[in-house]
């Protein structure tokens, strides 16, 4: 999560590698929500923020379900821990 990020220093934030891992970006100016973005391969999509971060949650949990994707070691971790 980025907080009070210059505007000219958001595109810079969301650049990706190929090949990386789909990620949740969040930008706040203060306390309120001003972008969500998910990344990957290159690739931005913007999500709107009125759904929050479950909604950016959500999917993201559906990038890697459409694109047959495996999680990184650390998400499938995280998700597994929370399980129980």
């Amino acid at each position: 999560m980025f907080q009070d990020i210059a505007d000219e220093d958001i595109a810079d934030s969301l650049l990706s590698k190929e090949n990386e891992a789909p990620r949740i970006i969040a930008f706040k100016q203060g306390d309120e929500l001003t972008g969500l973005y998910i990344v990957a391969d290159g690739v931005q999509s913007n999500i709107d923020v009125k759904g929050g971060i479950m909604s950016a949650v959500v999917k993201l949990m559906a990038c890697y379900y459409v694109f047959d994707l495996s999680y990184p070691r650390v998400h499938a971790y995280w998700l597994y821990s929370k399980s129980f």
